[in-house]
C-alpha cells in the first residue's frame, strides 16, 4: 500500500508525490461512490479501476485488495524514535506519554480527507464483513501497543506490576477513549484545528482531570 511522505505539507509535495497521492484519492473516491451506489458487495475492483481510470495493476500497487480502499491505511506505527522516546525517556505519566505518542504518530498522517472518512466509518459500520477486519486490524493495534507499554514497565520495574498484570491494556483502552473526542470533533469541523493539536487538547483536559482535586 502506498503511503505519502509523511509529515509533509501538500503545497510542499514535489510533482511524483502529488500526481500519487492525487490518483490514490481518485480510486478511494471512485470505490465510496460505487459502494453508495451498489452496496459493498455488489462493488468489484474492476469495477473501481473503469470508474477511477487506472489499471488493475495500479490498483493493487495504492490499496492492495477490495477491503484496502474501503478500510483506508492501515493505523501508522510509532518509529524507532518515538519507541525510544515512550520507553526510555518517560517524561510523564504512562497514561499521558502515550496520548502524546499518539499525537506524534498522527502527526506523520497529515492529509487524511475527512469527508471519504467519514463515508469508510459510516461503510464499515453498516457491512459486517468490513467491521470484522477493522476489529481484527484495531485488536492488533492494541496489541502491540500493549506490548509497548508492557516494555516501558519492564524498563523501570514498575512496581505492583504483578498485582495489576492487566494495567497496560487498560491504559491502552484509556488512551483510545481519550482520543475518540479529538478525532469526533476533527470530522465535525476538518477545516479547524489540525488532528495533532485536537490531541493536544485533550491531553490537558485530562491533566486538569487528573489534578482536580477530589471532594468528599
Amino acid at each position: 500500500m502506498y503511503f505519502p511522505a509523511a509529515g509533509v505539507p501538500e503545497s510542499e509535495l514535489g510533482l511524483r508525490e502529488r500526481k500519487r497521492l492525487a490518483t490514490e484519492r481518485t480510486i478511494e473516491r471512485a470505490a465510496l461512490d460505487l459502494a453508495q451506489e451498489h452496496g459493498y458487495e455488489g462493488v468489484t475492483v474492476e469495477m473501481i479501476c473503469e470508474s477511477a481510470m487506472v489499471s488493475p495493476r495500479t490498483f493493487f500497487n495504492y490499496f492492495g485488495s477490495k477491503e484496502g480502499v474501503f478500510l483506508g491505511h492501515t493505523p501508522p506505527r510509532p518509529t524507532p524514535e518515538m519507541i525510544d522516546w515512550f520507553v526510555n525517556e518517560r517524561p510523564s505519566t504512562t497514561l499521558l506519554d502515550l496520548v502524546e505518542l499518539f499525537r506524534r504518530m498522527m502527526s506523520t498522517r497529515n492529509r487524511t480527507d475527512p469527508a471519504a472518512m467519514r463515508e469508510r466509518r459510516a461503510l464499515i459500520h453498516s457491512t459486517p464483513d468490513l467491521a470484522v477486519r477493522e476489529f481484527a486490524r484495531m485488536a492488533e493495534a492494541e496489541t502491540e501497543l500493549t506490548a509497548l507499554l508492557q516494555r516501558r514497565r519492564d524498563a523501570v520495574g514498575t512496581e505492583g506490576s504483578d498485582v495489576f498484570p492487566d494495567e497496560p491494556r487498560v491504559v491502552v483502552l484509556l488512551a483510545f477513549a481519550i482520543m475518540h473526542p479529538a478525532m469526533h470533533r476533527w470530522l465535525e469541523d476538518p477545516d479547524g484545528a489540525p488532528q495533532e493539536e485536537l490531541i493536544a487538547d485533550s491531553l490537558q483536559m485530562i491533566r486538569r482531570i487528573i489534578d482536580e482535586p477530589t471532594h468528599s
